[in-house]
């Protein structure tokens, strides 16, 4: 997919009302990957995107949350969403969605079995998750991701690093 430009429109009373344009990206850039997900889990969508890299567009504004959620928004089952790019050099982006606030473990391990690092364990909100795996001490390889639920979810990807 190719871009020219990236905007966003504020939605400026809850209803459905915009403000103007604002450009985000205002180069070509051919992607890969564009996902917009809540990447550092503070209740607001940041970019995640890929080209030659990896890149993260983080949301520095607010947003506000009602006490009940909307269910047509939320996943409908537990699951490894995608992990992209898959090969990966530097990083890859593994996203998560939990129909419900869960429990959630997510672990890479190599070709032995060994856990080499650990992303999330701790309790998470219903919604999709968005994690990244920096390669940084890890070499080159086949590595298995596992997402795990408590009584709900166990799925294993299987992942691979280039560098």
């Amino acid at each position: 997919m190719t871009l020219e430009k990236l905007v966003w429109f504020e939605n400026i009373d809850g209803i459905g009302g915009f403000g103007p344009l604002t450009n985000i990206v205002t180069t070509t850039w051919t992607f890969v990957s564009l996902e917009t997900v809540d990447l550092d889990n503070d209740s607001d969508i940041d970019i995640l995107g890929a080209t030659s890299e990896v890149f993260w567009i983080r949301n520095e504004g607010t947003v506000d949350v009602s006490e009940e959620l909307d269910a047509s928004v939320l996943p409908s089952a537990y699951s490894i969403q995608s992990i992209s790019p898959n090969p990966f050099n530097a990083s890859t982006s593994i996203v998560v969605s939990l129909p419900t606030p869960s429990e959630l473990k997510i672990s890479v391990y190599n070709m032995l079995g060994q856990v080499v690092a650990v992303l999330v364990d701790g309790q998470r909100s219903a919604g999709n998750h968005a994690l990244a795996l920096n390669s940084n001490g890890l070499s080159s390889g086949i590595y298995f991701v596992r997402a795990f639920v408590p009584g709900e979810m166990n799925e294993v990807r299987k992942i691979v690093l280039m560098k």
